[in-house]
C-alpha cells in the first residue's frame, strides 16, 4: 500500500469514529445540532419568556452555551452583505457602550459574526450569530452566547460549532 493510500484509509478511519461519537438534536423543524455527549451535556429547561430553554454545557470547563433564534421579518436577499452589515453594527456599539467588539469569522467556511463584551458583573460575554434566510425573504438569526473568562472557551464553542454549521 502505497503512502497516499495509506494516509486515506487512516483519515477516512478517524473521520468516521468521530461522526459516529456525534449525536443529532432536532430543536426544531430548520434547526439541527450535531455534539458529541462525551463532550457537551445537552439541558432542556422550563420554556420561559425572552430567554431559550435550549442549553449546552461543556462537560471540562462547565461552560454554558444558550441557544437562541429571533425571526426578522426584513426583506434580505445578500447572506453575506447581511452578515458584514450585522456585524459592523455590532461592532460600533459594543466597542462604544459595553468594552467590547465583534468581528468576522470562518467557522466550515461559513461567514459568523463573534461578539464579546464585559457584562455589568465584569465577566466576558461572548456570542456566535449568524442568519439564515428564509423563503419569503425574511431570515432567522442564530445566536450561542455564553459568558467566560476562560481565554479557550472562543475555541472550545468553534469546535462545537463546526459540528454542525454548513
Amino acid at each position: 500500500m502505497n503512502l497516499l493510500l495509506s494516509t486515506s484509509v487512516l483519515f477516512l478511519i478517524s473521520a468516521n469514529s468521530f461522526a459516529t461519537k456525534l449525536t443529532d438534536l432536532k430543536i426544531d423543524a430548520k434547526w439541527m445540532v450535531k455534539y458529541d455527549p462525551n463532550e457537551w451535556s445537552y439541558i432542556y429547561l422550563k420554556p420561559t419568556l425572552k430567554i431559550s430553554p435550549n442549553i449546552f454545557e461543556y462537560r471540562k470547563d462547565k461552560i454554558r452555551v444558550v441557544l437562541q433564534r429571533e425571526t426578522h421579518f426584513d426583506e434580505a436577499v445578500d447572506y453575506q452583505k447581511l452578515v458584514e452589515r450585522k456585524c459592523a453594527e455590532a461592532n460600533q456599539y459594543y466597542s462604544k457602550k459595553a468594552s467590547g467588539h465583534s468581528e468576522i469569522v470562518n467557522i466550515n467556511f461559513k461567514k459568523v459574526c463573534y461578539i464579546e463584551y464585559k457584562n455589568v458583573s465584569g465577566e466576558m460575554t461572548h456570542q456566535f450569530v449568524y442568519p439564515e434566510l428564509s423563503q419569503n425573504k425574511s431570515y432567522d438569526i442564530y445566536s450561542y452566547g455564553w459568558n467566560s473568562n476562560n481565554h479557550k472557551s472562543k475555541e472550545i464553542v468553534i469546535n462545537f460549532l463546526k459540528g454542525f454549521l454548513q
